[in-house]
Parts: C-alpha cells; sequence; structure tokens
C-alpha cells in the first residue's frame, strides 16, 4: 500500500503481511549488519554470508544467494504467533 499527500513530494509504503498473497509476490531479501541474509522479514536467523563475503568472490556470493532464494518459504507464519526476527528489526533494516 502506498500513500501520499498532494502537497507533499514522495510517497511512503506500508508493508502489510497479513494482506492476501504477500508473500507470493514479496521480492525482499535483507542483510543483517552481521552478515546474515533474512529471506523473509518474518523468517528465522538467517543464513551466514559472512564466509562469503570475507572471500569477494563474486560469483560465488551471486550463485548462493540465488541457491537460497528458491528456499524461500511460501509463506509466513503470523498467523501461528510465529513472528520470526521481528524483535529485532533494527538489525534487518525493518
Amino acid at each position: 500500500m502506498e500513500l501520499g499527500h498532494r502537497q507533499a513530494k514522495g510517497r511512503i509504503g506500508i508493508i502489510a503481511p497479513y494482506a492476501r498473497d504477500f508473500c507470493a509476490s514479496c521480492n525482499r531479501l535483507r542483510l543483517s549488519s552481521d552478515g546474515r541474509l533474512h529471506l523473509c522479514l518474518f523468517g528465522d536467523g538467517g543464513i551466514d554470508l559472512r564466509p562469503i563475503l570475507q572471500e569477494g568472490d563474486q560469483s560465488a556470493l551471486t550463485n548462493r544467494i540465488c541457491a537460497l532464494v528458491s528456499t524461500k518459504a511460501p509463506a509466513h507464519r503470523l498467523h501461528e504467533g510465529n513472528s520470526g526476527a521481528t524483535p529485532h528489526l533494527a538489525s534487518i533494516g525493518g
């Protein structure tokens, strides 16, 4: 959902995770300050990319991220009370 005001420049977007088909169209990834890739804002843990990042091998990093994206869960588990990493949103840019 995007909001704006006719007398203001720009717009803001709101991520509404309970919206219908939110996960199906999600194209977001987040990299935490400690090098962990989070495939879902509401997922657990994240995957440690520090070793690949430290090596500086762009091809290996691209391949690893592409492989991980194919494992993204089809839906979050908020309806089950599982909010994943949300208590620590500041560490992953949320």
